[in-house]
């Protein structure tokens, strides 16, 4: 267990400092439970210990009077039962919606990466995916905190910039998806395709571009398309 946790520290120094130490030994052995686990515990965790921050609610009743509110005006009457299931689901869903997002991004980087003259395995792939995500697992854990413990999350996004009149703005909702640790996030990914895969340097920035652009259009067409009752 000590050489373990000695192992995933050395892999985290070589992820601020020498990333391309930590993609060669993903070449040569993939290895995600680190970062699975980061994201899987830490995150709802974090989410458990502050459920305002997760939730937007304080308690769990506070949670089912809003929602049995809201069932009144809309006809549709949920069991107090299945609001329970569904508040603690929101706080574990943080850590499956990466997990989703990992797999989506890390098929779409393995399969191009292939097609360009790579070669690697879908495992190595999502290894590469959840390494290079931890700044920004990180970044939300800060979030989650400063928000559970001060009332407020500090955010590190551009739409932190914008007025609160823009906060329903395909802008806002545009600039949401840019920060510092996604962009080193996307960096991460690059150079891992490079060292892992061996693609050259061009294909590999296309792959990243083509990727998180695939992501922030997906992620904004799916709030937009929340905002409307069909």
């Amino acid at each position: 267990m000590k050489e373990r946790f000695e192992a995933n520290i050395q892999r985290m120094k070589w992820l601020m400092w020498d990333p391309d130490q930590l993609f060669l030994q993903i070449k040569a052995k993939s290895n995600w439970l680190f970062p699975l686990l980061v994201v899987m515990i830490g995150l709802p965790l974090i989410g458990m210990i502050f459920p305002h921050a997760a939730t937007g609610f304080a308690t769990l009743g506070e949670y089912i009077e809003f929602y049995q509110k809201t069932a009144v005006e809309t006809g549709v009457d949920p069991a107090e039962a299945s609001l329970t299931a569904r508040y603690y689901t929101d706080i574990v869903m943080q850590g499956f919606g990466i997990l989703m997002i990992w797999l989506f991004k890390s098929w779409m980087c393995g399969g191009l990466a292939n097609a360009m003259d790579g070669e690697g395995e879908l495992k190595q792939a999502f290894s590469i995916v959840a390494w290079a995500y931890l700044p920004v697992a990180f970044s939300k854990m800060i979030t989650l905190l400063t928000a559970g413990l001060f009332g407020t999350g500090l955010t590190f996004h551009l739409a932190s910039f914008l007025p609160a009149s823009m906060q329903v703005s395909f802008l806002f909702l545009l600039l949401r998806e840019v920060n510092l640790f996604v962009i080193w996030y996307q960096v991460l990914v690059i150079r891992g395709l490079r060292v892992v895969y061996g693609v050259e340097k061009k294909f590999a920035i296309f792959i990243g571009l083509v990727t998180w652009i695939a992501y922030i259009g997906m992620s904004v067409g799916f709030t937009i398309l929340s905002w409307y009752q069909f």
